[in-house]
């Protein structure tokens, strides 16, 4: 009997591995919802099976993603996911090609972090003082 390859059941199998693998629980829902949206928008697609994936529909969630104004940071997590996902269906030999590989991350900008200022950290200083951790 041929496995039936959808993609909801493959996200299925991806997020039980991941449980397995004792990643956190809020990696794993992280990963759901990003699956799941991608999922939700392939469906609009009419496209159900991972095997029919291709890089242009994931190439058409980045722009989606865009168009909706999410930060290039929170596209970029949500192609990393679709990355992941792919990369172990590939791994565990459930599709020939994976379609996530020429795909690149969008790009942003890392800024450094904030110094506090003198006065805000005596005032942080100060407020912790009393505290027993």
């Amino acid at each position: 009997m041929v496995e039936e390859k959808t993609f909801l059941t493959m996200q299925k199998k991806f997020l039980d591995y991941l449980k397995k693998q004792g990643k956190s629980s809020s990696t794993i829902l992280a990963y759901g919802n990003d699956l799941n949206q991608f999922a939700d928008f392939l469906n609009k697609r009419q496209i159900t099976q991972v095997t029919s994936v291709n890089p242009e529909h994931i190439e058409e969630f980045k722009e989606y993603l865009n168009f909706n104004k999410y930060l290039p940071k929170s596209a970029s997590r949500k192609l990393n996911s679709l990355k992941s996902f792919f990369r172990y269906l590939k791994n565990q030999g459930l599709i020939e090609n994976n379609p996530a590989d020429s795909v690149g991350y969008p790009s942003f900008e890392t800024k450094p972090p904030r110094i506090l200022r003198q006065m805000e950290y005596r005032a942080l200083s100060d407020a912790m003082r009393h505290h027993i951790r």
